[in-house]
């Protein structure tokens, strides 16, 4: 159901809020009623920070980045092609992840022993790892993010891309392409190391604890700046928690998931939910970083 939120003269020229909006991944519809103009928008826990936007841009404190081409942004671009190129950090992790996807599906080994936290070859139907430490340093410090890309099956795939394009977008739109960056990279740092402590000498990877650590950012943010949310219902993240606690059970490999890198998803969460706790606590910004408005 819509929530009609803003009401304004015919007069206003809304467009350039109607891109802020966009850029920062809020879902919205523009119409006459009445003679007025109305910003009407499907999520109600977005009411507050639309609001908010609002107040500030009809102040002057912000404005939208010019993020598309002035062709698309003149023709009305679709709605697609802004939430595309309103996040290209995070669509181009989620095409790392493809691509990632596609060499495991090559089933080139040597390629993705290229990609493993630790480098392996095969001999006589066996796998032998080298020692993590050896080709560190041979110089593959790579190896500490890379696994991240690699993903062993469709639905792995599926399941992590679309989570990180909805988690990562959402940071990436509200707090800048940096600050979605540094995260993944000591999201992914820790919780890869974290795996290997617990499952040496054995091929992982995957998106999942950089997912986890996203959410639990976005989380850990909302928990201390309720005012300044990233629009994620609290209920998604119970229910993401109700997921990698089964993991714990191994009921996914019984229905031919594979094994799950519990390791990675819980350290993931918890670093993404101290980080996110963390600048939450430390940030001076009205919204957000202030840089990023």
């Amino acid at each position: 159901m819509e929530l009609e939120l803003i009401v304004t003269d015919m007069q206003q020229d809304l467009r350039p809020f109607s891109e802020l909006l966009w850029q920062r991944g809020i879902a919205h519809r523009i119409h006459e009623s009445a003679g007025r103009q109305v910003v009407s928008i499907d999520n109600a826990a977005m009411a507050n920070m639309v609001e908010e936007l609002y107040r500030r841009f009809s102040s002057g404190q912000i404005a939208p980045v010019s993020t598309l081409p002035a062709s698309a942004r003149s023709n009305g671009a679709p709605d697609w092609q802004r939430r595309l190129l309103a996040a290209p950090v995070t669509l181009t992790l989620v095409i790392g992840c493809v691509i990632g996807g596609l060499i495991v599906f090559s089933t080139r080994q040597e390629w993705i022993s290229l990609l493993t936290f630790q480098s392996w070859f095969e001999l006589g139907g066996a796998r032998f790892y080298q020692p993590l430490l050896e080709t560190l340093r041979a110089g593959q410090w790579w190896r500490l993010w890379t696994p991240i890309f690699l993903h062993f099956g469709m639905l792995h795939l599926v399941f992590n891309s679309l989570w990180l394009w909805e988690f990562g977008r959402r940071i990436e739109v509200h707090q800048g392409a940096a600050r979605l960056l540094l995260l993944v990279m000591i999201i992914g740092l820790g919780s890869n190391c974290i795996q290997y402590l617990f499952a040496r000498n054995i091929t992982f990877g995957g998106m999942s604890g950089v997912v986890y650590g996203l959410l639990a950012y976005c989380w850990g943010w909302s928990l201390l700046r309720p005012g300044q949310d990233f629009g994620i219902p609290r209920v998604l993240v119970y229910a993401m928690l109700g997921l990698m606690v089964l993991a714990l059970t191994g009921i996914f490999s019984l229905f031919g998931f594979g094994a799950v890198a519990n390791a990675a998803h819980f350290s993931g969460f918890l670093i993404g939910l101290v980080i996110g706790l963390l600048l939450a606590s430390v940030s001076r910004g009205q919204y957000g970083l202030s840089k990023t408005d």
